[in-house]
C-alpha cells in the first residue's frame, strides 16, 4: 500500500499539543504596520523627553536608584535562609557569567516559585539579553523592584493597599482620578482582568475511594425525537449541566446533510486544500508504549507534516481496503477489490476492536498495541466561505446553542476568525487516530459531530480533577499544557478520579462543557468536525478569565484575547437581568440581534465595495444573562481600565508620548512578540529587522528602560473607554423599548 505524498519531507518530532489546539493567523506577535502619520515622522523623531521630577518611587519603599551589583555572591542574591533555593544553586558552584542577567532569572524564578527548573545550564546560558544600546551602562531593573533594593533588603510591594481604595460603583472618571493620586513608584503596570490573581487553587483530596460505580460513570446523552426538540431551550440546559455530553439524532431531525463533509465531498470541492498530518503508532484506547514499546508512558509521540485532501482521501481509503482484504484473507477468502473512486464506506466495518466502556485491562497485561504506523489528518480549515460554502451554512441549521456563528455565542463577538475555534475545522482518521488529552483553549465549550461512518471512544474528565490530572502529567515526565500526552485510565483510577467513557456513533453530537478534560481515539474510519462556543453564563466566562490569567503565568499563549473580547461584549451587548425575562419575552428580546462576527463576515463579502458607513456601524444586542455574570464581567472590565490608566501615566512618566492608532472591528488581535500575552489598548512598536513588532509594557522596557526608539500606540481613545465602562450597566426588562417585547409582559419566568 503507498502512502500518501507528503509535502514538507522533514518532519519534526513535536512535544507539544499544538496539533489538537491549532494556532490562529489571527494570534501572533508579528509584524504590525505602522500608521502613515506615524511613518512619515520616523522614529528618530518621536518626543522624547526626560523624566519628571516626580518620577520617585513611594515614600514606604527604600529608595530606588542606579546601582552596580556587589562581588558577594550571597548578598548580591539576597539570601534570605539556609533553606533558599537560590543558596543551594550558590552551594553547588553555579557559574556566574553574568550578574545582572542571572539576578533577573532567579528573581523571576522566586517571584513564581518555580525552582524545580533551576538548574546549572538555564543559569549558565540565560537567554535573558539586554536591548540597552551601551550593556555596560548601569539600569534601572524595573521588574525587580520590589523584590530587592540597593541595600539587599527585600522589598514589600502590596498592590491590593492600592487596588482596595477602588470600588464597583466608581465611574470611569473617578477611577481615572484614583490612579492619578496613587504613586506605585518604579512598579510596572502589566494588563489584567483578575486582581491579586495567584493561581489555581486544587481541593485537597482526603475522602474516602469512590465505588468502582461512580469512577467509571455513564456519560448522559439524550435524544431528540423532532425539530422542535432540538430547538428546545431544555436542551442546551441539560447540555451545560454535565461536563459531557451526547445529543443523538439532532442532525437528522434538522435536516443536517452531514454527507457533505464526507471524504468524498471534500476531494470533489477542494482536492488541493491543505491538511495537517500527524504520525502515529496505532495502540490500544487503554495503552500508550514508549519508543522502545518496553513500558507504558503518558508522554505522545507523534511527528508533524502536511499534504492535500485528496491525497489523504487515497491514503484513508487504501487502508480501509486493505483491512477488507487481511480480514478476507483470514477467513480463507477471496476479495475483489474495487476501483479507489467507487469505494463506499460500510457502517460494519465502524465496529471498534477495543475492549468496551467501563472495562480496564490490567496494566502489566500484555500489550495488544499493532504498533502499526498511520497519519492522522487534522486541523483541515473550512473557514473559508468560498470554498466551504455549502457545508458552512448547512451547519446553520443547528439550535443556537450549537451554531458557530451566534449571537448567544460569546465567540461570536471577538471580532475576527480564531481558526478551529470561532470557525469549524475537520479531522479525517483511520483507526488508531489520537487527539491526546487537553482541555480547550481557555476552557470553552466545544461542539464535536461524527460524520462516519467508523465510530470515535471518547474519554472524559471533570474540571474540578483537572488539578489532579495536571499532578499527574508532572509525575510522568510531560507538561500539562505545553506537552502531549495520554492518560492511562489505571493510573486515574488509583487517583481517585472519575473518568467517562463512551462510544461517539456516526450523526452523534459530543458537548463537552467548560473545562472539560478529554482525549479522543478513532476505532474505524471517519470524519469530524468541530468547533468552540461560549454561552452566556457565569461559570464558562469565569473559567475562561481563570484560564487566561494562569497562562499568562506559566508564559503560555491564550489563544482567545479575553482582553478584547470582554470589552467587545460590554460595547456590543445590552445585558438584560434574565429574572425579568419571561419564555415568552425572550425570543422577542433577541429577535433583532445579530453577532459581531456575522458584520465582520458581511465586511468580508462586500470587500473594496463597503463604504465608510458600513464599517462604523455599531452592533447592539440585547442579551438576557444572570446578575453573577454580569458583576463578574464588570469586575474585569474595571480592573482592566484601572491597568489602562496606570500604564498612561507610566508611560507619560517617562516622558514619552502616546500616539493615537485606533481599530478596526475586524482587527486582529495582536500579542507581544517576545512572551506572546495579549497586547490591549496600549502598544509598544519597536523596529527589529526593518519590521515594526508589537510588544507588551514589560518586554518593552526589558529593551529600553527608558522606551527609547519605542512608539507607544493607543488603540482606544480615553472617552470611548469611559463610555463604554460608564453605559455598562445591567437593565431590566422595562428598560428596554416596547418594540423589543410585549407589553405587559414583566412576569418572573
Amino acid at each position: 500500500m503507498s502512502s500518501p505524498d507528503y509535502e514538507n519531507a522533514q518532519q519534526v518530532p513535536q512535544d507539544d499539543a499544538s496539533y489538537k489546539l491549532m494556532p490562529s493567523r489571527s494570534v501572533r506577535g508579528g509584524p504590525f504596520r505602522m500608521p502613515p502619520d506615524v511613518m512619515s515622522k520616523g522614529l528618530g523623531k518621536i518626543d522624547m523627553k526626560p523624566p519628571l521630577d516626580s518620577f520617585c518611587p513611594p515614600p514606604m519603599a527604600p529608595p530606588m536608584m542606579t546601582y552596580s551589583l556587589e562581588k558577594s555572591v550571597c548578598s548580591k542574591y539576597n539570601v534570605r535562609d539556609e533553606g533558599d533555593p537560590i543558596k543551594r544553586m550558590i552551594r553547588e558552584g553555579v557559574d556566574i557569567k553574568d550578574e545582572r542577567k542571572h539576578l533577573k532569572l532567579l528573581l523571576r524564578k522566586r517571584k513564581s516559585g518555580n525552582f524545580e527548573s533551576m538548574s546549572r545550564d538555564s543559569l549558565g546560558s540565560s537567554g535573558e539579553e539586554s536591548g540597552d544600546d551601551d550593556p555596560s551602562k548601569e539600569e534601572v531593573l524595573y521588574e525587580d523592584a520590589r523584590f530587592i533594593h540597593p541595600a539587599h533588603h527585600a522589598v514589600k510591594v502590596n498592590l491590593q493597599e492600592f487596588n482596595a481604595c477602588f470600588s464597583k460603583n466608581m465611574t470611569a472618571k473617578e477611577l481615572e482620578k484614583q490612579c492619578a493620586v496613587e504613586d506605585l513608584g518604579h512598579i510596572v503596570p502589566t494588563m489584567a482582568l483578575l486582581d491579586d490573581y495567584t493561581g489555581p487553587k486544587f481541593p485537597a483530596r482526603d475522602g474516602p475511594r469512590l465505588p468502582r460505580e461512580k469512577l467509571l460513570p455513564k456519560v448522559k446523552f439524550v435524544t431528540v425525537r423532532t425539530a422542535e426538540e432540538a430547538l428546545n431551550a431544555r436542551v442546551k440546559a441539560f447540555c451545560t449541566s454535565h461536563p459531557i455530553t451526547i445529543v443523538r439524532n439532532m442532525c437528522n431531525v434538522l435536516k443536517v446533510d452531514l454527507s457533505l463533509f464526507s471524504t468524498k465531498a471534500l476531494s470533489q470541492s477542494n482536492p488541493e486544500h491543505t491538511i495537517e498530518v500527524r504520525t502515529q503508532f496505532q495502540q490500544s484506547s487503554d495503552e500508550n508504549w514508549d519508543a522502545d514499546k518496553v513500558r507504558q508512558i503518558w508522554r505522545c509521540e507523534s511527528h508533524r507534516g502536511h499534504t492535500t485532501v485528496s491525497r489523504y482521501a487515497q491514503y484513508q481509503s487504501e487502508t480501509y481496503v486493505e483491512s477488507l482484504k487481511n480480514k478476507l484473507k483470514q477467513k480463507g477468502g477471496d476479495l475483489e477489490l474495487p476501483e479507489l473512486k467507487e469505494i463506499e464506506f460500510s457502517d460494519s466495518e465502524s465496529d471498534s476492536n477495543l475492549q468496551s466502556a467501563g472495562t480496564l485491562k490490567p496494566k502489566r497485561q500484555r500489550r495488544s498495541s499493532s504498533f502499526k504506523t498511520i497519519k492522522f489528518g487534522t486541523n483541515l480549515d473550512l473557514s473559508d466561505h468560498k470554498k466551504w460554502g455549502a457545508q458552512l451554512n448547512e451547519l446553520q441549521k443547528l439550535p443556537p446553542f450549537a451554531r458557530v456563528v451566534d449571537e448567544s455565542n460569546m465567540l461570536s463577538h471577538v471580532g475576527h476568525t480564531i481558526l478551529g475555534m470561532n470557525t469549524v475545522q475537520l479531522y479525517m482518521k483511520v483507526p488508531g487516530s489520537r487527539t491526546p488529552g487537553h482541555q480547550e483553549n481557555n476552557n470553552f465549550c466545544s461542539v464535536n459531530i461524527n460524520i462516519g461512518p467508523g465510530d470515535c471512544e471518547w474519554f472524559g474528565v471533570d474540571d474540578a480533577y483537572w488539578g489532579d490530572i495536571h499532578a499527574l502529567c508532572e509525575r510522568n515526565g510531560t507538561s500539562y499544557l505545553f506537552g502531549s500526552w495520554w492518560p492511562l485510565q489505571e493510573d486515574l483510577l488509583a487517583a481517585n478520579i472519575p473518568v467517562y467513557r463512551f462510544t461517539q456513533k456516526p450523526g452523534d453530537t459530543v458537548f463537552v462543557n467548560a473545562g472539560c478534560v478529554h482525549w479522543v481515539q478513532a476505532s474505524g474510519w471517519c470524519n469530524n468536525v468541530a468547533w468552540n462556543i461560549g454561552p452566556f453564563n457565569l461559570e464558562q466566562y469565569r473559567l475562561g478569565v481563570e484560564r487566561y490569567e494562569w497562562n499568562r503565568m506559566q508564559g503560555f499563549k491564550s489563544i482567545v484575547p479575553m482582553l478584547h473580547l470582554t470589552w467587545n461584549l460590554a460595547r456590543n451587548l445590552t445585558f438584560v437581568d434574565v429574572k425579568g425575562v419571561t419564555k415568552k419575552i425572550a425570543p422577542k428580546l433577541t429577535a433583532k440581534n445579530e453577532s459581531l462576527m456575522e458584520k465582520v463576515l458581511w465586511l468580508q463579502k462586500l470587500g473594496n465595495a463597503a463604504s465608510e458607513e458600513d464599517r462604523n456601524s455599531r452592533i447592539r444586542n440585547i442579551q438576557p444573562v444572570e446578575e453573577e455574570l454580569f458583576r463578574h464581567i464588570q469586575s474585569c472590565l474595571m480592573t482592566s481600565l484601572r491597568c489602562v490608566e496606570r500604564q498612561r501615566k507610566f508611560v507619560r512618566r517617562l516622558g514619552k508620548n502616546i500616539i493615537f492608532h485606533g481599530r478596526n472591528d475586524d482587527e486582529e488581535t495582536y500579542y507581544c512578540n517576545s512572551c506572546d500575552v495579549e497586547v490591549f489598548n496600549i502598544l509598544f512598536v519597536k523596529e527589529i529587522d526593518k519590521k515594526h513588532m508589537v510588544h507588551c509594557i514589560e518586554c518593552a522596557l526589558k529593551l529600553s528602560k527608558t522606551l527609547k526608539n519605542i512608539v507607544v500606540l493607543e488603540e482606544y481613545t480615553k472617552e470611548e473607554l469611559h463610555r463604554i465602562y460608564d453605559n455598562f450597566v445591567l437593565k431590566k426588562i422595562a428598560d428596554i423599548p416596547a418594540s423589543r417585547h410585549s407589553s405587559g409582559s414583566t412576569s418572573n419566568s
